[in-house]
């Protein structure tokens, strides 16, 4: 889905506060690391601080094969615990 500025990441915190969608993985593509550093907001993290919601985060353009592999990282490792 594509979404302005931030609101995926209110989607993505809303979807983690919901019980029935809490365990759901969520791999964001994003343009906003982009943005961050040719408008000097700081480091990703400051912004959000720690407690991200997404399970990774790809920068824009997407490399597939990086995204294959941490699809199939994330089920094994969802698998295993």
């Amino acid at each position: 889905m594509m979404t302005t500025d931030t609101e995926g990441f209110d989607l993505a915190f809303k979807l983690k506060e919901d019980p029935q969608f809490k365990q759901l993985p969520i791999i964001m593509l994003t343009a906003f690391l982009d943005k961050v550093r040719t408008e000097g907001a700081g480091p990703f993290e400051f912004i959000l601080g720690e407690q991200w919601p997404v399970e990774w985060l790809f920068e824009k353009p997407l490399d597939a094969k990086k995204l294959l592999a941490k699809i199939e990282a994330i089920l094994k490792e969802r698998r295993s615990a």
